[in-house]
């Protein structure tokens, strides 16, 4: 699911949705878990995320556009790079250092300039929540419900899948053979993705019983490159404040190396070996760029696609929800955008 393909395939909303029903999955689990310490093991503290609508718009829409970009997100081109290692695919690899690169880049670019974008676009104001909006004061009380909302996506859309391709099938514009092999594949999406999905969002409970911190990836960015580049700003998440979402993203890359298969590998071989044949600047330019959005977007809004998407949403943040609408609505244009005038030139050049 972490591949680039996969991710500009969701980009274009492309069957079987692998990335959406996961990242719905893992929203529902952090919600799951978040209900689950709220009702036995304490009041869970639910006001994460500041709110200000111009950052989370525009950094949402820089994040989006960089996902695009790079079929990358901060947190799976961690997840990129430990895939690469383990196949040995060096141009799969390189290509990953190029959007990690580019991350640091867009780190270093909004540190630096973090007190003028503060002055410009504001700070982040009061965290705004469901809660507040609905006079609920228990959490639980629409954490569970949140959740099953996210699985029952999840499944909808999987129904939506199969009533479309029949659809198709009725219309003789697939053959019966198509018509299974896409059901297949949808089923299958649905069942690991939902599962895959729940298991990311699972380790909200040790993140937040162990470090009272929730999911995410982008500051770990920010917290590497403070010995070069010290503001209160980077102080504020140096290391001694910032280990444990550190140490979290090493096993993204270690979880990624060992958990990689040599099937999914197989599956994308064509694939790779027609990206290994362009240029220099879609090869390398383009995922560098793309991790600069990303991370650059990911601190303009506070947080990234797991911070504001998983947890963030899974806290039933206001400010969230509009980061990651923000965020996948950019993402999405991008995706159509750039799909149509490749069409286009594909069919001048014919």
């Amino acid at each position: 699911m972490s591949s680039p393909e996969h991710i500009r395939s969701q980009m274009l909303m492309k069957q079987p949705n692998r990335m959406l029903k996961t990242f719905l999955s893992a929203a529902g689990a952090s919600a799951l878990v978040f209900s689950f310490i709220d009702l036995f093991y304490g009041p869970i503290e639910t006001k994460m995320v500041g709110y200000n609508l111009k950052r989370q718009v525009l950094g949402g829409i820089l994040l989006g556009l960089g996902m695009n970009a790079g079929g990358a997100c901060p947190g799976t081109v961690l997840a990129q790079i430990g895939n690469a290692l383990k196949e040995q695919h060096w141009g799969n690899f390189k290509r990953a250092i190029a959007t990690l690169l580019g991350s640091f880049a867009g780190a270093a670019l909004f540190s630096s300039q973090h007190d003028r974008i503060r002055n410009s676009l504001g700070g982040f104001g009061g965290k705004w929540t469901l809660m507040d909006v609905t006079g609920v004061e228990s959490y639980w009380k629409l954490g569970f419900p949140f959740a099953a909302i996210m699985y029952g996506i999840v499944l909808s859309v999987s129904n939506i899948e199969n009533m479309w391709n029949s659809n198709l099938l009725t219309n003789g514009k697939i053959n019966k053979f198509s018509f299974e092999t896409l059901k297949a594949e949808s089923l299958e999406a649905t069942e690991t993705s939902a599962v895959c999905g729940t298991a990311i969002g699972l380790l909200q409970a040790p993140f937040y019983i162990f470090g009272r911190v929730h999911l995410g990836t982008s500051t770990t960015y920010v917290t590497l490159i403070e010995p070069f580049i010290r503001n209160a700003y980077t102080e504020s998440v140096s290391l001694s404040k910032n280990a444990f979402q550190v140490l979290s993203n090493l096993g993204i890359v270690m979880g990624s190396y060992f958990a990689s298969s040599q099937a999914e590998h197989r599956l994308e071989t064509a694939i790779v070996e027609q990206s290994d044949k362009r240029g220099v600047v879609e090869k390398y330019w383009r995922p560098f760029i793309s991790g600069a959005l990303l991370v650059g977007g990911a601190r303009l809004m506070g947080g990234c696609t797991s911070g504001h998407g998983l947890s963030g949403m899974g806290l039933l943040s206001i400010p969230s929800f509009i980061a990651v609408a923000s965020m996948f609505g950019a993402g999405i244009a991008a995706g159509h955008v750039e799909n149509y005038f490749s069409d286009d030139k594909k069919k001048r050049n014919e």
